[in-house]
């Protein structure tokens, strides 16, 4: 059953061929409007999933391949500075970013380096390789916080009237593995991400789509109640929030990155939001830089001239940015960018020049936000390097966050829930110093074309769906596209005010359509669930077995046989045979010899003169795939 995630490339070609305008997974994608600046460049793009190491140096005894989901990468005609490699992982979090050029700055992400612990919770020196690999031995953090990602906290429910909270972090990139301190879950023992749920490759656009069910930090604390929850509610926090993002290649080193956020459940809401939320290797990118004036992206200011963190100078014994080091991050630095406080425009820079004069990264997040209008941003940073720098980390997040909290749901100003969203725009740029950065940002407009906004999508404003699920011979089922006559499921194509998702779940000996992303298991890592796609959002809770659904639809039953063959195709229907078309690969229209019988329900295509290769039989909206030998 896990080849179902090929079966869309065919059903993608099939529909080109059949004149449909998209295929489900593009439309999906529509929640991302053709907007931003334009792309500059047309040159130079790569996407594959095809796996590659990045060769960079991790502190994990993982191998890199347990992440890996694709690459993206481009080579910028004249300016090599602009070049760079992304490597996305599984839960769409990006764990490697190099880049390219003379003296370049190499690998961006840190080596993803953890404390290590004993079976009963004890701290240990740093261990060394293991085999078996144990992950409360350093390995507990594979790429699933120092990343690039949306981050979610602060859930807050209010149900019966009761406010109840939970600091909890919800992961794009998915949870911590045990590592028998105080992340000892269930001892799960292999990295584990935010499952895939849906995802379109544009390649005329240079963008990729996709879609992440994001995941607990801790994953017990979906199905047992722990500390800190007052009172502990009966359904535990389960989340409930859907990631989503398109990667855009605009050419000269720029990335646009388009987000959404949507939070399903009824009652469970979040208000504290990092997007994004990024990591980078401090000794390959030590200085930073911030913009320090509201309104004039130009201006400017140096964070630091030192690299390493305060502690390690044995001349200063406080945390003091006078000093020339960045803060911890535990202590923190902020900046605000909304509101009549604003002191920032929003970017933030990184460095491997003390002067920003050498190859260079930057973040351009939103300025501000008019919905909410009370919506607090700001800018926060700090070093986390640990022990003789081996953790080599720098953080950087832009926060909304704070507003005056909802007297029943406890949510404060950035709060979603019950199929509220947030969306927004950022921009990842390279270059060859912070001045050129800089540049970029201004004459590309890059601050102002920067958005977060909370947003509920109104039904009207969602496209309809169409589907009807085709099962294979191993059982599974896969969803085609097709019109409202032929269609046993319909859905919207938008996250709506209010609205469910459907989820296809597919396990080893079922399928069903449904709104309940744990239906199957309350530990989406156990292997149970073979699979889950998003197939469109429903006004009301879904629950459909597709088994069921078969049986109930199937009152038209259609043969095609022998397939494959050299000669003739029979069709046997109990119903009138209409509308037969038989297509090539190319999408034209074929003519062959129909002989029908004196029943209105059986016909012959004579296929014989045809030459040997795939074709396109189309039957009442419904398509087979013929076969000629």
């Amino acid at each position: 059953m896990n080849s179902t995630r090929i079966k869309p490339i065919l059903i993608t070609l099939l529909y080109s061929i059949l004149g449909q305008a998209q295929t489900y997974n593009q439309q999906l994608t529509t929640i991302f409007e053709a907007e931003g600046p334009s792309a500059t460049e047309t040159t130079g793009y790569n996407f594959t999933t095809a796996y590659s190491s990045s060769a960079s140096q991790w502190e994990l005894d993982w191998d890199e391949s347990h992440v890996f989901h694709n690459l993206i990468s481009y080579t910028d005609p004249d300016n090599p500075h602009q070049s760079y490699e992304l490597r996305m992982g599984k839960g769409g979090q990006i764990y490697s970013f190099k880049g390219a050029g003379v003296g370049g700055f190499g690998e961006a992400l840190p080596p993803q380096w953890r404390p290590s612990w004993n079976a009963s919770g004890g701290s240990i020196a740093d261990q060394s390789p293991s085999n078996p690999i144990k992950s409360h031995h350093g390995n507990w953090a594979t790429w699933n916080d120092e990343v690039w990602q949306m981050v979610g906290s602060d859930q807050n429910d209010g149900l019966e009237g009761v406010v109840r909270t939970k600091p909890q972090n919800i992961h794009q990139a998915g949870p911590y593995m045990n590592n028998n301190a105080h992340r000892a879950s269930d001892l799960i023992e292999a990295p584990f991400y935010s499952p895939i749920i849906q995802s379109y490759y544009d390649e005329a656009n240079q963008s990729f789509t996709s879609f992440y069910w994001g995941q607990s930090e801790n994953p017990n604390y979906v199905y047992d109640n722990s500390p800190g929850c007052n009172p502990c509610s009966a359904d535990f926090f389960r989340p409930s929030t859907l990631f989503s993002q398109r990667y855009k290649n605009l050419g000269d080193g720029v990335i646009q990155v388009d987000f959404l956020i949507y939070n399903f459940h009824r009652t469970r809401g979040i208000d504290y939001w990092n997007v994004p939320w990024t990591a980078v290797r401090h000794s390959n990118l030590p200085y930073a830089f911030i913009s320090n004036d509201p309104v004039n992206e130009t201006i400017y200011e140096q964070l630091n001239t030192k690299i390493g963190f305060v502690a390690d100078d044995p001349n200063t014994s406080a945390i003091d940015e006078s000093e020339g080091y960045l803060p911890n991050w535990v202590e923190g630095a902020t900046r605000r960018t909304s509101g009549n406080n604003s002191l920032s425009s929003g970017w933030f820079g990184f460095s491997n020049a003390v002067d920003g004069n050498g190859p260079s990264l930057a973040f351009v997040t939103a300025k501000a936000s008019s919905s909410p209008t009370n919506g607090y941003g700001d800018l926060r940073w700090g070093t986390a390097l640990g022990p003789n720098d081996i953790r080599d980390l720098t953080i950087f997040s832009r926060r909304s966050i704070a507003g005056a909290a909802d007297p029943v749901t406890g949510l404060k100003s950035w709060g979603i829930v019950g199929g509220e969203s947030i969306k927004g725009r950022y921009f990842i740029v390279l270059d060859s110093s912070i001045d050129a950065i800089v540049n970029q940002i201004q004459s590309k407009g890059l601050v102002a074309a920067s958005s977060i906004e909370k947003i509920s999508f109104s039904e009207n404003e969602s496209g309809d769906i169409h589907y009807y699920f085709s099962q294979e011979t191993d059982g599974s089922y896969t969803p085609i596209k097709t019109t409202v006559e032929s269609a046993t499921v319909s859905l919207k194509d938008k996250p709506f005010l209010a609205s469910y998702p459907a989820f296809l779940m597919q396990t080893s000996s079922e399928s069903r359509i449904t709104s309940d992303p744990y239906y199957y298991s309350l530990k989406p890592y156990d292997g149970i669930v073979e699979s889950i796609e998003l197939m469109g959002y429903s006004d009301s809770a879904v629950d459909i077995n597709l088994e069921i659904l078969s049986i109930e639809s199937s009152e038209i039953k259609t043969k095609v046989f022998p397939n494959p063959t050299n000669s003739k195709i029979r069709i046997e229907s109990n119903h009138p045979l209409k509308n037969i078309q038989l297509f090539n690969m190319r999408g034209q229209e074929l003519n062959a010899i129909i002989n029908s019988t004196t029943d209105a329900g059986v016909i012959e295509l004579d296929i014989s003169t045809l030459a040997s290769g795939l074709y396109v039989l189309k039957i009442r909206n419904q398509t087979y795939q013929i076969v000629k030998n």
